[in-house]
């Protein structure tokens, strides 16, 4: 299989029963390898979810069906901010780990998750920033923190907003809030790009 950082492929489990065998939606994490390989990272949020862990064993034959989308920051200017919502973070991650060693664009990552245990991918985010000069990021533990806003944003990136791409992987509540807040402050992004993170 073929595919782009940040699309995603729906799985099903053949021979599950009806449970597991309809097809549910996951970003897969990583870029393509040339030794082959995906990895995706599955939040228990729901009933399919939840009962998956009971179900995949080692051995166990998963039919994958993609890849889709078209969430992509190539196509992005000099200066993004990517915003990620507890699993919302995913397609970041594979984003991150297909960053060149060259890359011009900066890049600064507003990543808010429940706790330190709900966080997900810190290592890949702190091994970018130690490798990538343009990249930066800020993780917010809501729970003891707070919910992520414009104000917070606009004080820990290391350039000026105004005019930036915008990525959005979270929950849309969160991004509303965000972009008020910045065109609230003449921070006004020059586009904004998101990925449906719901499919109900």
């Amino acid at each position: 299989m073929h595919w782009k950082p940040g699309q995603f492929a729906f799985l099903t489990v053949p021979g599950s029963g009806s449970r597991l065998g309809e097809p549910h939606p996951f970003t897969m994490i990583n870029p393509p390898r040339p030794e082959g390989g995906v990895c995706f990272a599955v939040k228990a949020l729901g009933d399919w979810t939840r009962h998956l862990p009971m179900t995949l064993k080692p051995g166990t034959t998963v039919q994958i069906e993609g890849p889709y989308g078209r969430f992509n920051f190539r196509k992005g200017s000099q200066r993004q901010v990517w915003i990620a919502g507890g699993i919302g973070i995913t397609p970041f991650l594979a984003w991150i780990q297909s960053l060149s060693i060259d890359e011009a664009r900066r890049i600064h990552l507003l990543y808010s998750a429940l706790n330190a245990q709900e966080a997900f991918g810190l290592n890949i985010l702190a091994k970018a920033k130690a490798a990538f000069p343009q990249f930066s990021f800020d993780v917010v533990f809501s729970q003891s923190e707070g919910r992520p806003n414009a104000e917070r944003l606009i004080a820990n990136a290391p350039f000026n907003l105004k005019g930036a791409d915008f990525f959005f992987c979270g929950p849309p509540n969160m991004r509303k809030s965000i972009l008020e807040g910045l065109n609230a402050q003449g921070m006004t992004p020059r586009r904004v790009n998101f990925e449906l993170f719901e499919f109900r």
